[in-house]
């Protein structure tokens, strides 16, 4: 046949050797592309790469694949699929970034995430240069996966990175920035840095209410972080405050029955309880 063809060696006996040896070592003239044993994975990414050289629609294919898996909460379906896409053309960093936020989200995978997120990193310097939002948003992820990992020091690191990308292009005063700054304070609650957490908190909220208004789900957020700070801290005033502002917020925005309100509400409840009991 012409057809391009792919082998993958299955584990047996041998530990697969034996398969893989019979692959690799066809007679010349019956090319045969092989993969690792057990690797039906990387076969199934290299047949699409092939089927792509010609096949545009490939990649329409797979997202739909991938929506109709989500739909349907089958979540490793879902994720093969957005790794395939994004193995169809490793330069496309809204690929890559998608198939490393899914794996980061849904499914707990940070090691296969982080490799995406700094193939985005490395795509975006290279054909956008050093001051481009992709390459912030790259260093946001990486920072987010850090400090899951626990690795405080490289998270605030990669999220100070992608601040000053956002103040270089959109100024100080832009929600974007204020995203990071929260972003900054996050890492420090992790550390139990409450001051730097603090501080971080209410600069991202001082823009958001300037740039959002204080209606905006954004600030909301910002008010439900610094009221849960404010409780970590003993400060059950404070806290109440803050929440409370981010209750009516969310229960405006987004009604009473939606899942953030009712957790904002668990929040101001349970600070009122504690309240009750002192």
């Amino acid at each position: 046949t012409t057809l391009p063809v792919i082998g993958v060696p299955i584990k047996g006996m041998l530990d697969g050797l034996d398969a893989l040896l019979s692959i690799v070592q066809m007679p010349p003239g019956i090319p045969v592309a092989t993969v690792g044993v057990n690797g039906a994975m990387n076969a199934a990414i290299l047949a699409v790469q092939m089927l792509a050289l010609g096949d545009d629609e490939l990649a329409r294919r797979c997202y739909a694949y991938y929506e109709s898996f989500q739909q349907q909460h089958l979540t490793d379906s879902a994720a093969r699929y957005l790794e395939l896409r994004a193995a169809l053309d490793t330069t496309n960093v809204d690929w890559q970034n998608t198939a490393g936020q899914y794996l980061d989200d849904y499914i707990g995978d940070y090691r296969k995430a982080m490799d995406y997120y700094e193939l985005v990193l490395r795509q975006s310097l290279r054909q956008y240069g050093g001051q481009n939002e992709w390459a912030a948003t790259a260093y946001n992820n990486i920072g987010f996966v850090a400090a899951n990992q626990g690795d405080f020091d490289s998270a605030l690191a990669h999220h100070a990175k992608a601040l000053a990308i956002y103040e270089a292009l959109y100024g100080k005063d832009h929600p974007y920035v204020a995203i990071s700054y929260n972003n900054i304070g996050l890492v420090y609650t992790y550390k139990g840095d409450h001051s730097k957490a603090m501080e971080n908190y209410f600069k991202a909220l001082a823009i958001r209410e300037q740039a959002l208004g204080t209606e905006h789900l954004e600030t909301a957020t910002s008010y439900n972080n610094i009221g849960g700070l404010y409780h970590d801290q003993g400060d059950l005033d404070k806290a109440l405050e803050y929440c409370s502002k981010a209750l009516a917020v969310f229960e405006e925005t987004l009604g009473e029955a939606h899942p953030y309100t009712k957790k904002v509400k668990d929040n101001v409840e349970f600070i009122q309880e504690k309240m009750s009991q002192e």
